[in-house]
């Protein structure tokens, strides 16, 4: 067999590129005559793949192959990859089952916005198309809440994933799709540190703890390195690597200036971009590798340092929650995460029983589940077994540029109303929060320490009590026990309501005791909020009655868990699902995000409004009513107009 194989290869700075090189190409070239296809405009230099494939440019490409094989992840240096996987079908392995950021690149990147337009309205329909005329305007995009993986998916004779996580993904997607699940391959090397720690100064008797990859803000290098500070209090013999090249200059100067606000300035050392991180894995005793919110890509990295022997702090969200729970250290990525990885760090570096016990768990997971030689043989028998063409043609709908596309084009209810990801899966992505709540926010949302102690405390016993009442019949088996279950569901829903009662009295009093005195504020920081209120156009008052936390509508979404659990329940039935499948839900997580994304809400109210307040001044040279904020910043939010359409309607108003 002749496979066309399509990667980035190094020098080219992606996991994608490493996992080709070294975990699937020389197991896979085994099996079948294997020419890398690379993108224009570098040349390759990894010295084994130079040595043993024919590398072929892009630009000389011609499709006469047996097979294909695409690999992508969500990055620009895929984007030869897509473009070619759309006009020329064959086996996709999608690393990343949200290619968001790819797709944006790939269209309003390259100054195509109709293009991305297009593609929303195909996956999503009419709400689709309205969200991403909004996106376009505002420049805030949904990255992680649209995978926009369907027209690479159904134009794809079949698609290979590396976790059920992104496997779920996907067919909520495309639920027609071929999509398989195999293992990540990870090669097991001898463990050398070729007198590297020795070479950046690290004494022999210093604990090393390390974080390897790319650096974005969802590897949460933040909170790893406040939790490391606080450790050196206690294991003051430590040192805490970076391995890796950040991915934005502002994100680096942001951890730059942390690290010497922490102090910590002499116990941190950042290597840039790493070729070989093998000897940096040798040397490290305690492995960090959070992330959230995630994509669901599955870490190479991560694996790698598990196959190497060595503990590893992960966060329970993706493809991380799929990793036996005696191999990892799993961290949930709420308001408590900084303290969790402390409590982690504490235990692994004082219990060496415990960290031993980690250690070699990790290390014969991968070795009997990650083999490179058996993946390779899976790959082969996928590639060699997919079809020779698309299940149905993929027709797009027509592009229309900005000026066909009627500012007041109707969008139905029931549109708004669609959903283009199971709920199951949403809560998996956004389950936590993706930002830390600053000074600024905490005074605009009127909460403090001692008052979020108090709803945090108010939060675990209304879960406590949910998981008592609910435990039973969640884990009552579904075909044999379906009347029980029912019966059941019934008494505990009549439970939850009486409950939901008799939290409403606590509730107001947390609501009393969160109150910020506005007047001892203005005094205590001294801040004229006169001149505030003038130089920024901001009602205060409106603000502070816009965005308080209201804990009776937590108590409302407690009971719609109830009902929409009860809805999927009875939906299921009719399906004849298993009932294991169907709970695989955390409950604490959903109560979790509730809170978070209410206060999210809240914040994207104000920047909604303070918008609506510039067109209005910028039209009428008047700041507009609380009635027409409300108006129109409730259209807004449910996308029936975007802030173009408002700037037309406002006009009607001279």
């Amino acid at each position: 067999m002749k496979l066309a194989y399509f990667t980035p290869t190094s020098p080219l700075k992606t996991g994608i590129s490493e996992y080709s090189e070294k975990e699937l190409l020389p197991y896979l070239s085994k099996h079948c005559k294997i020419e890398i296809i690379i993108d224009k405009e570098y040349t390759p230099t990894n010295e084994f793949i130079k040595n043993n494939f024919n590398i072929i440019n892009i630009e000389e490409f011609k499709n006469n192959y047996d097979k294909i094989l695409y690999h992508v992840g969500n990055n620009p240096f895929h984007k030869y990859v897509y473009e070619t996987a759309i006009e020329n079908p064959g086996i996709v392995v999608m690393h990343d089952p949200l290619i968001h950021h790819l797709v944006r690149f790939l269209t309003v990147g390259q100054k195509k916005p109709e293009r991305y337009i297009q593609l929303m309205e195909f996956a999503y329909g009419p709400k689709g198309r309205v969200i991403a005329e909004n996106a376009i305007t505002s420049r805030e995009f949904p990255l992680f809440e649209y995978p926009l993986v369907k027209e690479l998916v159904e134009s794809s004779l079949a698609v290979i994933v590396h976790s059920k996580f992104a496997e779920n993904i996907i067919r909520e997607e495309c639920p027609d799709a071929n999509i398989i699940k195999i293992n990540m391959p990870i090669t097991v090397e001898n463990k050398t540190e070729q007198g590297l720690r020795e070479s950046l100064g690290i004494p022999k008797n210093h604990t090393v703890i390390s974080t390897f990859g790319n650096i974005g803000f969802y590897k949460r290098l933040n909170v790893a390195l406040k939790a490391f500070s606080h450790f050196l209090k206690k294991n003051p013999e430590s040192t805490f690597i970076i391995a890796g090249s950040y991915l934005s200059e502002a994100y680096a100067d942001e951890i730059h200036k942390l690290v010497e606000e922490l102090g910590i300035t002499d116990r941190v050392i950042e290597t840039g971009f790493v070729e070989d991180l093998q000897p940096y894995i040798s040397i490290t005793d305690i492995a960090i590798q959070l992330r959230y919110p995630t994509a669901g890509e599955t870490s190479i990295i991560t694996l790698q340092i598990m196959g190497n022997g060595k503990p590893v702090i992960v966060s329970n969200i993706g493809s991380f929650e799929e990793i036996p729970n005696n191999t990892v250290i799993k961290i949930i990525p709420d308001v408590k995460e900084e303290v969790s990885v402390y409590n982690a760090l504490l235990k692994l570096a004082n219990e060496d029983e415990y960290r031993k016990e980690i250690s070699d768990n990790a290390e014969k997971y991968i070795i009997e589940n990650h083999n490179p030689e058996n993946i390779a043989s899976e790959f082969f028998e996928v590639i060699k077994n997919s079809p020779n063409q698309i299940l149905k043609k993929v027709i797009l709908p027509e592009i229309r540029t900005r000026d066909t596309i009627k500012a007041n084009t109707p969008v139905k209810e029931s549109h708004l109303k669609e959903t283009h990801l199971k709920e199951s899966t949403l809560k998996k992505i956004n389950s936590k929060a993706d930002h830390e709540i600053n000074d600024d926010d905490a005074n605009m949302i009127n909460l403090n320490l001692k008052n979020v102690d108090s709803g945090n405390s108010l939060i675990k016993t209304i879960r406590k009590k949910l998981h008592n009442e609910m435990k039973d019949w969640l884990l009552l088996p579904f075909q044999k026990k379906q009347t029980r279950f029912n019966r059941k569901l019934i008494q505990n829903v009549n439970t939850i309501k009486k409950q939901s009662q008799d939290v409403s009295q606590n509730i107001k009093t947390i609501k009393k005791d969160t109150e910020v005195n506005f007047d001892r504020i203005k005094k205590d920081t001294e801040v004229n909020f006169d001149r505030i209120k003038k130089d920024t156009e901001v009602n205060f008052d409106r603000i502070k009655k816009d965005t308080e936390v209201n804990f009776d509508r937590i108590k409302k979404d407690i009971t719609e868990i109830k009902n929409d659990t009860k809805k999927i329940i009875e939906t299921s039935i009719k399906q004849d699902t298993d009932l294991e499948k169907l709970i695989n839900f955390n409950l604490d997580r959903r109560i979790d995000m509730i809170i978070e994304r209410k206060m999210e809400d809240f914040k994207n109210e104000i920047k909604i409004e303070q918008e609506i307040d510039s067109r209005f001044r910028g039209k009428l040279n008047r700041s507009p009513t609380k009635e027409e904020i409300i108006v129109y910043r409730n259209k807004i939010k449910k996308n029936q107009i975007t802030f173009t359409e408002l700037e037309n309607e406002i006009g009607k108003l001279e």
